[in-house]
């Protein structure tokens, strides 16, 4: 007896701590710190409770959230049988917290009876802007009463007050008048709204980007009865019209049957959406059903581009268990209807057939097979064992359907055997012959103006391992070839390692992209890095009898050009032949800022025997191409288009200086002073015009004065006879009088002189 005393002496002890601790004052100061703390974990919010007073049949609280938001729950509540009966009052100064700013406060009060099985709740108030009422009765928490008036309620601040994205602003009204029948909900309701505006900020977030000012309006009429909701939804925008004349929605159950229909009338509008650009319309129909777990589609019909592309779907989902499968057939009757998605003209049809299966997420079993354009293509088998077969596919389809640019088009053949599991393993070989890549794209892809249409053709074969393609490949084109373009690419990062060898037959081609007139052809060959945004590549070859090699990294240019021929590189770059020698060049230029510069050594220098060159070594007697010039120095500056530069040349009996030179490489124009001494002879020569047509102007004391001797001496000879020892001689050998023969002379004389200052003027 004193154990069973003791024991319910404990448990009496206990029951009155638990009251204590529960239904008192005492007890609720420190439920109510561990009460906010709850809260603020579950809700997120900061939540601090004015009034706790928790009796044991009735409660008095009140709330404050952020500061703005205050609400008080008072009534009653009976624990054995889970029942209440209680008024509540909501009252909302603000919600910058949320985001908001609120032109006026939010009050909404209210009553809510019953117990937990079923109960009902009342309210009336003013808030997210709209004259709230509403009555709602539940049984086993589904409505069989749902009265509602709220009318212009504003969206953005339902959705800031529910912690979601702005995703669009404007006003929606909720009428509802369902009552309950046999404790069955019975009657209609209606969600409407006219003037809706997307946010494209808030889908910018979520990397998709829609045309400012997307409008939207929505309609949903409602039909309840016997736990059944009927709905017949229109949803119209500028962007696409969404429409489902029929959706059942079993309230008991919670299942949904609904069609639907999507027309776009302009596929333009939602470029930015699909980021693809395309015009045409759109039309897609179909059945869903759901029971909020799996969901399943059937009788999907599309039809696009005004019945160019057609195609049948059916598909089914487990959202837990992530198993699904989906089959459809695809026809195109006529591809030249499709030129607004292809961006080409092509001609034929094309006929496909899909079946997929996935398990857990991944694909377990795939069966696709596509006829196009002469071409056929087959993918068999599951994740980790795919098997892909291309033969005469046009690339126009693959580019199309991949939703890419039109690139090309060319006829693919290629076999791979692919595992996706994980990572990427296996094997292809792949070939397209009778290529053809577009002018557009070409010109988009490198920033040049490409003549016409580039002819290709390809063959190449790669291992793939962990993601990483190990390739050999050569492409050949009509303007060059890729005899080897050998490495390996990360399919992950696209970090890229290659070898390669370029031939080009005729660099008079490749005008449009080097701008100026090479002659003859190019091979050369190096190495070709990138990485994330960093990119390097080596160049060696053979250039006018000197080996070229040269580096870039990302915008920076370095290239050495050793023991080159002079001669055969005026020849290659179709400058005048104007001087012979071995040198050794270097150059340095970014491509990005278009800034650079340039030094050479040349050695056996001789000036070329042509030109103004011949001319001066006939005036001074002297052949001054035999002058060799060892340790010549050149050195400039490249901004963009325009080349400075200076160079001393100097041997044993002369010496050529330039201090600054020009030469505008878009022009061709030149500006070149040359300072030259010849055996103690000092020379000026100013050669302007162009590089290909220059014009020389020649300024020396010493020549002119001799070359003024050897007119005189010409004209002499030219004009003048010989005299007798009267003087009175004529050329012809007659004789005439004395005022006569001084007449003459005088005349001649003045017709020397005459002649000799033009002649001298020329130099």
């Amino acid at each position: 007896m004193k154990i069973l005393g003791a024991i319910l002496g404990i448990i009496l002890i206990l029951l009155v701590g638990a009251y204590s601790i529960a239904f008192t004052d005492f007890g609720n100061s420190i439920t109510k710190p561990y009460v906010e703390k709850i809260l603020k974990e579950k809700t997120g919010y900061d939540i601090k409770l004015r009034e706790f007073d928790l009796n044991i049949d009735d409660f008095d609280i009140t709330a404050e959230l952020n500061n703005e938001i205050a609400a008080r729950a008072k009534g009653k509540y009976f624990l054995f049988d889970k029942s209440f009966d209680f008024d509540y009052a909501l009252e909302v100064a603000n919600l910058k917290s949320f985001g908001v700013e609120l032109n006026e406060k939010m009050n909404l009060s209210g009553k809510a009876v019953g117990n937990i099985d079923k109960f009902a709740v009342n309210g009336s108030g003013k808030a997210f802007d709209s004259d709230i009422k509403f009555l709602a009765n539940l049984l086993e928490m589904k409505p069989t009463d749902l009265q509602i008036d709220a009318k212009n309620l504003s969206v953005e601040k339902i959705l800031a007050v529910a912690k979601q994205p702005i995703y669009a602003k404007g006003n929606l009204d909720i009428i509802s008048d369902i009552k309950s029948q046999n404790n069955e909900p019975s009657g209609t309701a209606n969600i409407k709204s006219a003037n809706l505006v997307l946010n494209e900020k808030v889908f910018a977030d979520m990397n998709l980007t829609i045309p400012a000012n997307t409008k939207v309006a929505l309609n949903s009429d409602i039909r309840v009865a016997n736990w059944i909701a009927n709905a017949k939804s229109v949803i119209n925008s500028n962007l696409a019209n969404l429409s489902a004349n029929e959706s059942i929605y079993d309230i008991k159950n919670n299942t949904l049957k609904t069609d639907f229909a999507l027309k776009i009338d302009d596929l333009a509008k939602i470029a930015k959406i699909i980021n693809y650009e395309t015009s045409g319309n759109l039309i897609a129909n179909g059945n869903l059903q759901t029971d909020m777990k799996k969901f399943e589609l059937t009788n999907t019909a599309i039809k696009a581009f005004n019945g160019g592309l057609l195609g049948d779907f059916n598909g089914i989902y487990e959202l837990a268990s992530k198993d699904g499968k989906i089959n459809g057939d695809i026809n195109i009757a006529d591809f030249s209807k499709l030129k607004n998605l292809t961006k080409q003209d092509l001609k034929g049809s094309a006929k496909g057939k899909l079946d997929a299966v996935l398990k857990k997420g991944e694909l377990e079993n795939l069966n696709l097979n596509l006829d196009a354009l002469g071409g056929n293509l087959v993918a068999k088998g599951n994740l980790g064992n795919l098997n892909i077969n291309a033969k005469s596919l046009n690339l126009a389809v693959i580019t199309s359907f991949l939703g890419l640019e039109a690139m090309a088009n060319g006829n693919l053949n290629a076999t791979a055997k692919l595992d996706l599991r994980k990572d990427i393993n296996g094997n292809a070989e792949f070939s397209v012959a009778n290529g053809t890549a577009y002018k557009k794209f070409l010109d988009k892809t490198t920033g040049k103006t490409f003549p016409s249409d580039v002819k290709f053709s390809l063959n190449g074969k790669t291992n793939i391992k962990n993601s990483v393609a190990n390739f050999n490949s050569i492409i050949n084109t009509d303007l060059a070839n890729m005899e080897k373009f050998d490495g390996s690419y990360n399919i992950k990062n696209g970090a890229l390692n290659a070898n390669y060898i370029l031939n080009v037959p005729s660099l008079v081609k490749l005008k449009f992209i080097v701008e100026r007139d090479l002659k003859g052809g190019f091979k050369g060959d190096g190495e070709i890095k990138k990485s994330g945004k960093n990119f390097s590549a080596t160049l060696n070859s053979q250039i006018a009898k000197g080996t070229l090699n040269g580096s870039i990294i990302n915008d920076d240019a370095t290239f050495k050009l050793s023991k080159f021929d002079i001669k055969s590189l005026t020849d290659f770059l179709n400058l005048g032949y104007f001087y012979d020698g071995v040198g050794d060049a270097n150059l340095v230029y970014n491509t990005k800022s278009k800034k650079g510069k340039f030094d050479a050594l040349i050695n056996q220098g001789r000036l070329a025997k042509k030109g103004l060159v011949n001319t001066v070594s006939s005036v001074l007697g002297r052949d001054l191409t035999s002058e060799v010039y060892n340790n010549a120095t050149i050195d400039g500056n490249i901004v963009k288009d325009l080349v400075d530069f200076k160079a001393n040349m100097q041997a044993q009996k002369s010496k050529l200086i330039i201090e600054k030179g020009t030469l505008n490489l878009a022009s061709k124009a030149i500006n070149i002073p040359i300072s030259a001494n010849i055996e103690k002879t000092d020379l000026s020569v100013q050669i302007t015009g162009t590089t290909e047509n220059p014009k020389y102007a020649v300024d020396s004391a010493y020549l002119k004065q001799k070359i003024g001797k050897e007119i005189g001496r010409g004209l002499d000879r030219l004009l003048g006879g010989k005299k007798d020892s009267s003087g009175g001689a004529t050329t012809d050998g007659t004789t005439d009088g004395g005022a006569n023969n001084a007449k003459d002379k005088s005349s001649k004389e003045k017709a020397k002189d005459a002649v000799r200052d033009i002649l001298k003027g020329l130099f």
